[in-house]
């Protein structure tokens, strides 16, 4: 596609929908974007394109933005991560910060749709219920049936504690660890087996994953 009819397609999509972040209650707080993809973009123009343009112009529409990260999944990834989240709903993830090193990151998958990460301090302190987010991950499945594609945004709530490289690292991070059946058991010893999960040495062994 020519350069200037992929931006041309972008602006058809998305139109005056783009910024339309009418908050929804949620929990204990406002969620903070539309939950439905109807309210961000044109649904019907969407459905006329190929996977790869439709992942095109959902990675262009927010790449200038500073607190979105977005990715897309197949159908069968989505699936897999969101038997294993009614399973193992809850995980943790270590997050590097220059200026005060590491600090670590509890995620609840809310529903298939969401999820949710605060900082274990604040867990700990407060429960999931009433700890402010620090990031968000929202799951559009709308063209799933006809596209097989999820469309996956993650909103930066905190930039204090959460920049936009560690956005990413913690989106693509839970999708693997989620996905990934030899990385899922990790996730599931956090759940269903909490006094065998080893923190450091989940840490240790997947340092390849997580320094990524």
């Amino acid at each position: 596609m020519a350069g200037s009819d992929f931006y041309s397609r972008i602006k058809c999509v998305f139109g005056n929908c783009y910024g339309n972040n009418r908050s929804r209650r949620f929990m204990s707080f406002m969620y903070p974007v539309p939950r439905i993809l109807n309210e961000i973009a044109k649904v019907p123009l969407l459905m006329r394109c190929d996977t790869q343009t439709i992942a095109g112009i959902w990675a262009q529409q927010f790449e200038r933005r500073d607190n979105v990260v977005v990715m897309t999944l197949g159908g069968q990834v989505f699936q897999q991560l969101s038997k294993n989240a009614k399973r193992s709903p809850m995980f943790v993830l270590p997050v590097q910060v220059e200026t005060r090193g590491t600090y670590n990151m509890i995620l609840q998958h809310v529903d298939s749709k969401s999820v949710l990460f605060t900082s274990v301090h604040s867990f700990k302190s407060y429960g999931m219920e009433k700890s402010s987010p620090h990031f968000i991950l929202t799951f559009y499945d709308e063209l799933l049936v006809q596209k097989n594609i999820i469309l996956v945004r993650g909103d930066i709530v905190n930039p204090t504690d959460v920049s936009k490289s560690n956005a990413k690292k913690l989106m693509e991070h839970t999708v693997k660890f989620y996905s990934d059946i030899n990385l899922y058991k990790w996730v599931d010893c956090f759940n269903n087996r909490p006094r065998e999960f080893e923190f450091e040495d989940f840490k240790r062994k997947c340092k390849h994953i997580l320094e990524q």
